[in-house]
């Protein structure tokens, strides 16, 4: 199987709701077969486990970190080149190529054109692979939406074949080179992005978007509330939190 299709798949296993489910089915499973003892502690286990992700403290406080790692880009520094990662679309026709992107791409897009605004001479370096047979790569959307806000296309290039961070960086660094360059990406994903880039010898200056914890928004009665959001906040942080254990992994068998 490909390594990168059973990466997926593993991480897709290893999401807090799948292995909630999981944890649920197994007390259903002894409750109904009179396993009493099992019962009790897979559905005390699996409910308190889904209290502790859905209400807003506990994935507000562990997504912050990752998050609030990186300042928001200063548009003073000195770069001639934005790279903005890829992340996902759906081909649909019928929609509108703000409705086809991703939020996190249409964001990430969005941030990636403010720069530019301050830094009309830099190139813009879209990424991303048509993953699930699109018919446009994920590139191919960013670049559209980009042309389509007013970016001259000539300042554009593109990266049509990277399907993770790994092949972003693997694709984009002998482009780069050594010169500073801005990296647009989620917050929560910042951190693993930067550590990535660098070790590969390029030198990016963080411009972190699309951020999921807000202290403005998350400070009224009805926040305290259990809410789809929050669990949305906490795969997002447990996804960056295999991401980065994934690259000691990788680091650890390498040395």
């Amino acid at each position: 199987m490909d390594l990168f299709l059973l990466k997926k798949f593993v991480g897709a296993m290893l999401m807090p709701v799948p292995i909630i489910c999981a944890i649920l089915l197994i007390g259903l499973v002894a409750l109904f077969t009179q396993r009493q003892r099992i019962a009790k502690w897979s559905l005390s286990v699996g409910i308190f486990t889904l209290l502790l992700l859905s209400l807003p403290w506990f994935p507000n406080a562990m997504l912050s970190d990752y998050e609030r790692q990186y300042r928001q880009f200063d548009m003073a520094s000195n770069i001639d080149a934005i790279v903005v990662l890829g992340c996902g679309h759906a081909n649909d026709a019928a929609l509108p190529i703000t409705a086809q992107l991703y939020p996190c791409s249409t964001i990430r897009v969005l941030e990636a054109f403010r720069i530019h605004q301050y830094h009309p001479e830099a190139t813009i370096y879209t990424s991303g692979s048509n993953i699930g047979g699109e018919a446009f790569t994920n590139a191919e959307m960013h670049k559209r939406m980009l042309v389509m806000l007013g970016v001259d296309e000539s300042k554009i290039q593109m990266a049509l074949t990277p399907r993770d961070t790994d092949d972003e960086v693997n694709a984009l660094k002998a482009s780069l080179g050594s010169r500073p360059f801005a990296l647009v990406t989620s917050a929560s994903h910042m951190p693993r992005s930067m550590t990535l880039f660098e070790n590969a010898g390029t030198h990016p200056i963080a411009a972190p978007t699309e951020h999921l914890v807000r202290e403005h928004a998350d400070s009224n009665f009805w926040w305290s509330f259990p809410g789809t959001g929050n669990l949305v906040k906490s795969q997002r942080w447990w996804y960056e939190t295999l991401g980065q254990a994934w690259i000691e992994i990788v680091s650890w068998w390498r040395e």
